[in-house]
């Protein structure tokens, strides 16, 4: 079956967008090499190893493959002579994580090594973008619960904005194909990937999985430019809520327009006029969905007619556990929680 291949793919060298986590001492020489052997990038954790483990690691992942791999080293908690060791074997790819390293990474390029640098901020994204990173990896909370408070699907688009251009993985709760492929449509790569297997979809259609094929055709109703210019657009909409913000920590707001509708209702009356529901019940909501902020709507009162009315906490990015415990407690003030719809 045809791989899918993407940016990444021609970046590093390797046939499919899958990286081995640089897990310290828990991986081996023959994992980094398996991973690598079947086309992914395997990485050799430096964290508690000697300079002596780590020579030998490498070695030892040279005899078993020669396909590109590389070398995880934790910023915060790197050993220096470790370091000056992974330039000086000139492995194909540093991986970075948990701090900028930006001479780190201009070292590294002066070797002709590839930088890979995890964040877990689309503001740490944009530092170890200007830094000089060829990939960046967006991980989220499902990444062992360690490494930040934003879960991985929120955080992708969000990196994806912050680092202008540079290709994006993500990592975190990615354990089958569905999850590779969400991971893949949250990136600007669909396109791309549309553009590079065009010739072969069309050849060789029965070559491809179904849930690849259908991903891979959806983009080309989606030109590159078009994706680009919505992921502009996009920046822009976060600039301009983030900047309503002010000195607030969170933004209160109506969900929609009107009280909520009859079960049933298609449309719905707001000041005199008649609206189509999807519309009227999203329109409020869509910009914080578009934009990746966490936001939360709970019900707060009621109209004369006694539908319910609700708010919108709308919080800053990476801000989730301060919206949910605010919104829980704004209900537990309200008698509204305990009510039964009707």
């Amino acid at each position: 079956m045809t791989r899918l291949r993407t940016p990444v793919c021609l970046l590093l060298g390797i046939n499919v967008p899958v990286v081995q986590g640089g897990m310290a001492t828990y991986t081996s020489a023959e994992l980094v090499a398996a991973v690598s052997n079947a086309g992914g990038l395997g990485i050799i954790g430096a964290l508690r190893r000697s300079v002596d483990e780590l020579r030998d690691e490498i070695q030892q992942v040279r005899r078993l493959t020669s396909r590109p791999f590389g070398v995880n080293h934790v910023v915060c908690l790197a050993d220096s002579d470790a370091i000056e060791l992974t330039l000086a074997e000139r492995v194909p790819v540093l991986s970075l994580s948990w701090g900028r390293a930006t001479d780190l990474t201009r070292r590294a390029h002066e070797a002709g090594i590839k930088v890979l640098h995890q964040v877990n901020t689309p503001e740490e994204a944009g530092q170890v973008a200007a830094d000089g990173a060829d990939v960046i990896v967006a991980q989220g909370t499902e990444g062992g619960g360690h490494v930040g408070v934003m879960s991985t699907l929120p955080l992708v688009p969000q990196v994806v904005d912050a680092v202008d251009g540079v290709p994006v993985l993500a990592a975190g709760g990615i354990a089958d194909g569905r999850g590779l492929a969400a991971a893949i449509m949250l990136n600007t790569i669909a396109p791309e990937a549309s553009a590079f297997h065009a010739d072969r979809l069309k050849e060789r259609g029965q070559d491809f999985g179904e849930d690849v094929r259908v991903r891979i055709e959806t983009g080309f109703f989606f030109p590159v430019h078009w994706y680009l210019k919505a992921q502009r657009m996009r920046s822009r909409l976060v600039e301009s809520i983030e900047a309503a913000f002010g000195d607030a920590d969170m933004l209160i707001c109506p969900t929609m327009r009107a009280t909520a509708p009859q079960v049933g209702a298609s449309r719905v009356d707001i000041e005199g006029k008649s609206f189509a529901l999807h519309t009227s019940v999203t329109n409020l909501t869509v910009p914080f969905n578009l934009s990746g902020l966490p936001a939360a709507s709970i019900p707060w009162s009621a109209s004369k007619d006694g539908a319910p009315i609700s708010l919108q906490i709308v919080g800053r990015r990476g801000h989730d556990w301060r919206v949910l415990a605010f919104a829980r407690r704004l209900e537990l003030a309200s008698p509204w929680h305990a009510r039964q719809p009707r």
